[in-house]
């Protein structure tokens, strides 16, 4: 089964596991910026981002296609837009199967976050096909999460500061991102995040912490049984798989929370080779 299939907690789920304010602002700036000299713009959105394509509707010259291998979570998603999202073409399968039908197709091409849905040894493939994807001078966005130059939070770090913090929607938040992305009970490098496998081993380690208990369980709510992803790289290992012809001219940080550290936003223009 998908992992997406059971995600219907969608609407539970805070910046920066979704794009926060700050990133739409950053949004609308690349898109003011392509349409300073285009006509009309052509938009991917690779997975169903809601706030993505809520957004690109304020843009009467944006066309929209949004790819994504799943019908039930685009729906899901789409319900959760607060404003009216125009016509989009949706285009339902696999990135590896439908982007190279798609070559030179786009002026944008968005990603929050999509990398942690492939594996690790078909990275190098996707952002080729991310490339071949965009027109020349397009720009291709890219939300990644990897392992910080501060490292993985300690066991003893987690307990601390969540024994401090009031339990509530944006702390659950938190420690899942923290636990099960970037902690020592987490995965290393080249190891794919079992969330399932990571809390069998959290309630072992917090057995005599009912509070700890209860953000391991309440972690469930964001993160279903069965998901896989693939997260844990460092910076520099990261930097390797983009494809030649995608330069990258800025990366924003995240700010205001306790994840910072290890989110970036990258911006990358398309070049001939």
């Amino acid at each position: 089964m998908d992992k997406w299939d059971t995600q219907r907690g969608w609407h539970l789920t805070l910046p920066p596991g979704r794009p926060s304010s700050r990133h739409l602002a950053l949004l609308r700036r690349t898109v003011d910026d392509l349409l300073a000299d285009r006509a009309e713009l052509r938009v991917a959105v690779l997975g169903s981002t809601p706030e993505f394509r809520s957004a690109l509707s304020e843009y009467p010259d944006v066309s929209v296609a949004v790819l994504e291998r799943n019908v039930g979570f685009f729906e899901h998603a789409t319900s959760l837009a607060a404003g009216a999202i125009t016509e989009e073409d949706l285009i339902v399968g696999d990135w590896f199967d439908t982007l190279p039908a798609l070559a030179a197709q786009f002026d944008l091409v968005l990603s929050d976050l999509t990398s942690g849905n492939v594996p690790f040894n078909l990275r190098r493939e996707f952002y080729r096909l991310i490339a071949g994807s965009l027109r020349l001078d397009g720009v291709f966005w890219d939300k990644v999460l990897n392992v910080g130059p501060s490292g993985r939070w300690t066991i003893a770090e987690l307990t601390a500061h969540f024994s401090s913090v009031p339990e509530n929607l944006q702390s659950v938040n938190d420690f899942c991102n923290v636990l099960f992305f970037a902690s020592e009970l987490s995965p290393n490098d080249e190891c794919l995040v079992l969330p399932d496998e990571v809390r069998d081993v959290a309630r072992q380690v917090w057995v005599s912490s009912p509070r700890m208990l209860w953000y391991v369980q309440a972690s469930l709510k964001l993160i279903p049984h069965g998901a896989v992803w693939y997260y844990g790289r460092t910076w520099s290992r990261d930097r390797l798989e983009i494809d030649h012809r995608l330069v990258q001219y800025s990366a924003t940080r995240e700010i205001g929370s306790v994840f910072d550290r290890h989110l970036k936003i990258r911006r990358f223009r398309r070049v001939h080779g």
